[in-house]
């Protein structure tokens, strides 16, 4: 998966959390699982790749020992 950085940080008006806009490259036949998923526990595409990085990020950080 290559990452391409499109660095437009903007305001979230519900949250004031500050956000990072990343465009990604993803296999088709990975997208359409992704698609299936997020169709059944009726959330967006970008929400379901959030909740893969914070279980990631987690899970990487205990291993490491932050």
């Amino acid at each position: 998966m290559t990452s391409y950085a499109d660095i437009s940080y903007h305001q979230n008006n519900y949250n004031k959390a500050k956000y990072m806009r990343t465009i990604i490259s993803v296999e088709d036949n990975k997208i359409k699982e992704l698609d299936k998923i997020c169709t059944r526990l009726k959330i967006s595409r970008a929400e379901a790749i959030r909740q893969a990085i914070d279980l990631f990020t987690k899970s990487a950080g205990d291993n490491l020992g932050d």
